[in-house]
């Protein structure tokens, strides 16, 4: 029996460097290409909110989740005249704060306010789930005018009333991973 043996000469290291430099640059090409394909770049939005609501609208946050630390502890929402009581900005009027001035309703499960001194005048609400008391509560501002009256009415409203939605825009950051 005849063995027929080859000899293979060992590779100089350069070829395997090339190849494997061009898969990974071929990798990367390919992937980026997909990611901007798949995931085009985000558009630049303005925040539209008025620049004299700003400050009101992050103390009503501030105190949306003072309001639901309330309603953990003690077990009841505060009603307004509490949030008065406990001078917890937007609701009462401190001589620190520079905001605007805001008369404020109460109904069940929402609080809105009218500033007094702006010209637009603005409505903002704070509004609690009646159907899932464990979410968030919801933060809105228009611009009041004769087809948005002030009212309890217009608090419950949410559908083509032009509510501007603040903070949820985006998914929590705890449920980002679900979607």
């Amino acid at each position: 029996m005849e063995f027929n043996s080859e000899t293979v000469a060992p590779w100089s290291g350069k070829t395997e460097d090339v190849i494997v430099f061009s898969i990974l640059a071929a990798i990367l090409a390919i992937s980026s290409t997909l990611l901007h394909l798949l995931y085009p770049s985000v558009q630049d939005h303005q925040d539209v909110t008025p620049q004299a609501l700003r400050q009101s609208l992050v103390a009503l946050s501030n105190a949306a989740e003072e309001i639901v630390m309330h309603e953990e502890i003690m077990g009841t929402r505060p009603n307004l005249d509490t949030l008065i009581e406990m001078k917890l900005s937007p609701f009462s009027e401190n001589e620190f704060d520079n905001m605007t001035k805001l008369h404020w309703q109460q109904d069940t499960h929402c609080l809105i306010a009218e500033t007094i001194d702006l010209i637009p005048a603005y409505q903002i609400k704070l509004h609690f789930s009646a159907k899932d008391p464990g979410t968030s509560p919801e933060i809105s501002w228009r611009v009041a005018n004769d087809n948005s009256p002030f009212s309890i009415e217009n608090c419950q409203q949410t559908h083509n009333s032009n509510w501007q939605r603040i903070g949820k825009s985006q998914p929590d950051a705890k449920d980002a991973h679900k979607h």
